[in-house]
């Protein structure tokens, strides 16, 4: 089976994680921003640009920290391949807006699909898709 690099943004502001839903398909659940490491492109550089094209938080976003790395496989989404994933902790330096709606920048499916994106106390993050919230236990350390 073929192993896809994907890099998750755990993106926070104070004691608060960003994570968006798909408007027009609810029932593809919550997500955080995350995307395919390009080759030739680093773990760190790919969590950066894909929370930025995601999310279009620029230049208030900043690296803090790796927090964990899972193998999963997707054939559970219909997917033949297996994910090897890092998750990352970005913090978001200037205040962003409490909801907001954006176009994925880029998408590999080659459709752009609308995210709204809101921010959720730590405290009571909701379930998400597939595991992405597989380290947020570890953004209260």
């Amino acid at each position: 089976m073929k192993i896809v690099k994907k890099a998750f943004a755990y993106v926070t502001y104070n004691d608060h994680l960003l994570v968006f839903s798909h408007p027009h398909h609810p029932e593809v659940g919550l997500q955080v921003p995350a995307g395919t490491v390009e080759a030739g492109e680093s773990w760190q550089t790919a969590v950066l640009r894909e929370a930025a094209e995601e999310t279009g938080l620029r230049e208030q976003l900043k690296l803090m920290r790796m927090l964990g790395e899972q193998m999963r496989n997707m054939q559970d989404f219909g997917k033949p391949e297996i994910h090897q994933r890092r998750f990352f902790q970005l913090t978001c330096t200037k205040k962003p807006p409490k909801t907001w709606e954006r176009f994925e920048e880029y998408s590999s499916a080659g459709d752009r699909p609308l995210f709204r994106f809101f921010w959720v106390p730590l405290a009571g993050v909701p379930p998400l898709i597939a595991e992405h919230d597989q380290f947020i236990h570890l953004l209260a350390t």
